[in-house]
């Protein structure tokens, strides 16, 4: 899913807390503690909060990972920020409680609960409830450009006890990111949350949701990402080659991290896409390529009625992209020993683009997968994607 354009905030307090526009519908509460630790001049958001995102993190995927009594808790130390601040939006509240980061994205960590007209609508049986929450996200350097990709995704959790949801909301980086000295995070609490049972979001029936209109009225609060060292990862620049079933494609580079494996391919010559209609043509735009996963979580098998297009369009996406999977993936690290990684999720998005001649003819591929919990990288050699192995820098 894309995030939507988020507009720069002029009104600064302090680094690590919050800007925000006017025009607040309800009263902000910030949870933080009212002792700061000061580093240099700065206040740090997480020595106000006791650097408790590594536990949190490493709570959300004992919940998340399906083999959660072998679960071994991941040191973040340093690797991330605590905020603990209330957003409200249309429809819940949210608790922004912290961000990790690694090389290729950011990951925000939050616990939501829906306001009580939308708890009413609950479906009231003995099925387990999960939840999602996808404020409006985007990350931006000090000179307000966009430094991510664009593409914000959210998981599903199960409610807690207290009625609850947790949810890590992940943010692409538009390149390899080893500072975020310079970077902020933007957050508009207005986008949408959605509660329901596991059948209701694998059909898309019967889910609660609060409404997907962005409001204007609902700040937008930004927070500095500088403090955090990014996590480990292992890293190939060159003759890097993913290998399927069917065919096997190229790219430019493949980073490993903890909690996932990206695979960049810029500038990949394609045909200009056109329609048989006159004057029609694929202009800029995102494209899904590859095959999508998601562990648990997938579709039921349905009847599809045959869809008669209007004219019949061309997908520019590279045929060598376009049925990509990732299947199985292990890390090997120096010593000799492998991990097997469990994958989460695997999903890709081609973004086209414009070379001298003003014709959309390249296009930059990103293909990756989240792990379902993090796995140790340190002095990692090699990583072996569907059976073929990938030498690491």
């Amino acid at each position: 899913m894309k995030a939507q354009q988020i507009q720069n905030s002029a009104k600064t307090k302090t680094a690590h807390s919050i800007q925000k526009h006017t025009g607040r519908r309800r009263l902000f509460a910030g949870l933080a503690a009212a002792a700061a630790v000061m580093i240099g001049g700065t206040i740090t958001a997480g020595a106000l909060n006791s650097w408790n995102y590594s536990g949190l993190i490493n709570r959300y995927f004992r919940v998340q990972n399906s083999t959660s009594e072998s679960y071994e808790d991941f040191d973040f130390t340093g690797m991330g920020l605590d905020f603990n601040d209330v957003l409200d939006a249309d429809g819940y509240t949210m608790i922004f409680r912290s961000v990790v980061a690694d090389v290729n994205a950011i990951h925000v960590l939050c616990n939501f609960r829906m306001d009580p007209e939308y708890e009413a609508q609950f479906p009231q049986s003995d099925e387990p409830l999960f939840g999602s929450c996808l404020p409006r996200v985007r990350i931006k350097d000090t000179a307000g450009e966009f430094a991510d990709n664009g593409i914000v995704w959210a998981n599903k959790m199960p409610q807690n006890e207290d009625g609850s949801f947790d949810c890590m909301v992940t943010v692409g980086l538009k390149d390899y990111c080893t500072t975020l000295s310079d970077l902020v995070l933007e957050i508009n609490p207005d986008g949408y949350a959605m509660v329901g049972t596991k059948e209701a979001f694998r059909t898309g029936g019967d889910l609660v949701h609060t409404p997907y209109e962005p409001d204007p009225l609902v700040d937008t609060y930004t927070y500095s990402l500088d403090g955090i060292t990014v996590l480990p990862n292992g890293h190939a620049d060159s003759g890097v080659t993913l290998q399927y079933e069917t065919g096997a494609a190229e790219f430019d580079s493949v980073t490993v991290s903890p909690l996932g494996i990206l695979f960049r391919a810029s500038d990949v010559p394609i045909i200009p896409a056109t329609t048989t209609e006159p004057g029609v043509s694929i202009r800029g735009g995102c494209y899904g390529v590859g095959k999508t996963y998601v562990a648990d979580w997938e579709e039921p098998e349905a009847d599809v009625p045959e869809y008669e297009p209007e004219y019949e369009a061309s997908d520019p996406v590279p045929e060598a992209y376009r049925e990509m999977s990732l299947k199985s993936i292990t890390l090997i690290y120096r010593d000799g020993t492998e991990q097997d990684a469990e994958i989460y999720m695997a999903d890709g998005s081609g973004r086209t683009k414009c070379s001298a001649s003003d014709i959309y003819d390249l296009m930059d591929i990103e293909y990756s997968a989240v792990f379902a919990q993090p796995y140790r990288v340190d002095d990692l050699t090699a990583v072996r994607v569907n059976g073929f192995v990938i030498p690491l820098d």
